[in-house]
């Protein structure tokens, strides 16, 4: 019988405003752990049974808070909310660089929200700032506020399985739209190289080719074909902008502490959404007209205390 034994790896706090320069061995693998100067969190409670249903949304759950740049974003489920985290994986990754961490030698990336929420003393993680916790988010603030602070003991901390994997390239566009524009991309350019192949072979080694070329890409028997599926996906993306502009807008309403926005869901090109704790058709009203304030076209309907809104799409 052989004894399977778990590697113990050298965690490192990943703090901007840390003076000092890590130093490991370099054939050591480490995990590291994201101060909170390197994300933005949120608690998030909605009205939905899976992580892939919240996922497509995080862009626009966070997109008034977040200042120009390029994010990437993950979600894990805690108790009945969802915690969501967006973070530029550039940032990160040159801040690695300076205290000569080489991304090889990383071999898990966490969020301090998901590893140290135990914490219930303020930490000093640099000369200036401590951890603490408050209302279940791990936070960061002047060592002055305190009169004592502890040091943070990461041996002591018991990694979980939430990490990230960091893309040494930003991404501009979001992964649905990218994917989108490039197959349309793609059906151009093989059609391009189809027409190449018809000008320079002999007529019935072009058929050949075309033929194979076809096949294998599935393209249409004509350039109208092949160009009216480019539409079809430029109106899809047009689809994709509008529905997130409008997601954007609904979800940042000024609704009341008693309000409470309790589904979104997209059927037949409509994006129905249900606000509950509206307590009279003249509260309703005054929801509707923020929404004209931000040009959105939308039916209301009014019911027993629930505000519905459909946008189509």
């Amino acid at each position: 019988m052989f004894l399977k034994f778990k590697t113990k790896r050298k965690k490192f706090f990943l703090d901007p405003n840390k003076a000092e320069t890590f130093s490991y061995d370099g054939n050591e693998k480490l995990s590291i752990i994201l101060s909170p100067a390197l994300y933005w969190v949120k608690k998030i409670s909605l009205n939905v049974k899976y992580l892939r249903e919240i996922r497509p949304l995080l862009p626009s759950l966070f997109e008034d808070m977040l200042p120009d740049g390029n994010y990437s974003y993950y979600v894990y489920k805690e108790g009945s909310e969802y915690i969501a985290f967006a973070y530029e994986d550039q940032k990160i990754l040159a801040l690695l660089k300076e205290q000569n961490i080489a991304l090889a030698n990383v071999a898990s990336v966490h969020f301090a929200q998901s590893e140290l929420q135990f914490l219930d003393v303020p930490v000093g993680v640099n000369d200036k700032e401590v951890l603490y916790v408050k209302d279940g988010i791990v936070l960061l603030a002047p060592k002055e506020w305190f009169a004592s602070v502890e040091n943070l003991d990461l041996e002591a901390v018991s990694l979980s399985n939430k990490q990230i994997t960091l893309q040494q390239f930003g991404h501009l566009f979001d992964r649905k739209s990218f994917y989108k524009i490039a197959i349309g991309l793609a059906l151009f350019a093989v059609v391009l190289v189809v027409q190449i192949i018809i000008i320079k072979e002999k007529t019935e080694t072009i058929e050949q080719e075309k033929s194979k070329v076809f096949q294998k890409y599935h393209l249409k028997a004509t350039m109208m074909q092949n160009r009216s599926i480019l539409e079809h996906y430029k109106t899809i993306y047009k689809n994709q902008i509008h529905l997130r502009s409008v997601v954007e807008k609904i979800l940042s309403l000024p609704l009341a502490k008693t309000q409470k926005i309790t589904q979104i869901r997209y059927e037949d090109k409509k994006l129905i959404t249900y606000i509950d704790g509206v307590k009279s058709k003249q509260i309703a009203l005054s929801i509707e007209n923020s929404l004209k304030h931000k040009e959105v076209d939308f039916k209301s309907k009014y019911v027993k205390n629930r505000l519905i809104v459909e946008v189509k799409i």
